[in-house]
């Protein structure tokens, strides 16, 4: 049982961390993926085979993950976590690809440390 204490621990800290307390198991699995991936970058269709979700699954949950801009009150406001950065593949403009943000680098290093203490 000390495994599943632990592993409830980690899942805390990436709640409290990521300042999101209904995160997905969704956005668990690309961050673990994006982590096991540093320093390099991983495709959106890497992200859909291997986990596979959809295409629009995958672009829906990148985006809360990333920058979600939100329209409120007439302003626009990011509502996405700031965990991870997309940016266009420079050898292939009509792909997408995906690394951890500095935050993120921050916050799985954390979850790493509780699973290891």
């Amino acid at each position: 049982m000390f495994g599943i204490r632990k592993f409830e621990k980690a899942l805390r800290c990436l709640q409290e961390e990521s300042r999101k307390s209904d995160i997905k198991i969704q956005h668990i699995q690309i961050l673990i993926k994006l982590t096991l991936a540093q320093p390099d970058f991983v495709s959106y269709q890497d992200i859909q085979k291997h986990l596979d979700m959809t295409k629009a699954s995958v672009s829906r949950n990148m985006k809360l993950l990333g920058k979600l801009m939100k329209k409120e009150q007439g302003q626009w406001v990011d509502k996405g976590l700031g965990l991870v950065k997309v940016q266009m593949n420079p050898y292939n403009t009509r792909e997408l690809i995906a690394t951890l943000s500095d935050r993120g680098k921050t916050v799985m290093k954390k979850v790493n440390d509780v699973l290891n203490h």
